[in-house]
């Protein structure tokens, strides 16, 4: 069983890779932006988006093209009990 879904999985790849279509892989990221005692999560959000910002522009090298980054963000709210 494992070696037929082996066998599809690297069929699947060798037509991606041999058809050259360019693909968008989204990466999910929470950042904390209303803690009400460190301010972080825009740095982080920041940091995150340069990160991507430069391996989309490095995509020729690092993918061969095949691939583009795309950042989906969102809050954590922090609920803080007292």
């Amino acid at each position: 069983m494992s070696t037929q879904c082996l066998k599809y999985l690297l069929i699947i790849l060798i037509n991606v890779y041999l058809s050259k279509q360019s693909f968008v892989l989204h990466i999910g990221a929470l950042f904390d932006f209303d803690h009400p005692l460190i301010d972080n999560g825009q740095r982080d959000l920041q940091a995150a988006e340069l990160a991507i910002n430069e391996i989309n522009r490095q995509n020729q090298e690092l993918f061969d093209g095949l691939y583009t980054l795309k950042l989906l963000t969102n809050n954590t709210q922090v609920y803080i009990y007292q």
